[in-house]
């Protein structure tokens, strides 16, 4: 009796990880399926919103100043860009061979004129006075998040 249980309870356990690993199977060709459906629209909403887009990233600004005591910078541009106060920049630099790099994150907090003032969110490089930023979507585009 024992070994007849024991034989039926692997016969089980075999059976189900055999349907567990069918079910692991359908469920990751959906998500690749859903991967490819998702990047497709993905496309088709940027070929709608900037066709024109070039492939290299064209700075929106540049930085100004950098208060390291309050974790804050001044950049370029402001009301006359119709920047908003929550806007996400995203600050960049350049290597030697023209690779683009992330800097950090700033979020816009005060908007003037010309200027803003904005916080470092997130500092992945120290940021300094003549880096480039751009806005959050473009940088999204250009090299995804």
């Amino acid at each position: 009796d024992l070994m007849e249980e024991t034989t039926s309870q692997r016969e089980a356990a075999t059976e189900w990880s055999e349907r567990y690993q069918e079910e692991l199977d359908q469920r990751r060709r959906m998500v690749g399926e859903l991967e490819r459906e998702m990047q497709s629209w993905k496309d088709r909403y940027w070929d709608a919103v900037a066709p024109d887009v070039p492939d290299v990233i064209e700075a929106e600004g540049r930085v100004i100043s950098v208060r390291t005591d309050t974790r804050s910078v001044f950049i370029e541009g402001g009301q006359d860009r119709e920047y908003r106060e929550t806007d996400r920049m995203i600050v960049f630099g350049r290597g030697p061979n023209g690779e683009v790099f992330k800097k950090g994150t700033i979020r816009l907090s005060e908007i003037h004129s010309l200027t803003s003032r904005a916080s470092i969110v997130e500092e992945v490089r120290y940021i300094v006075e003549g880096d480039e930023f751009v806005t959050s979507e473009v940088w999204d585009r250009y090299q995804g998040s």
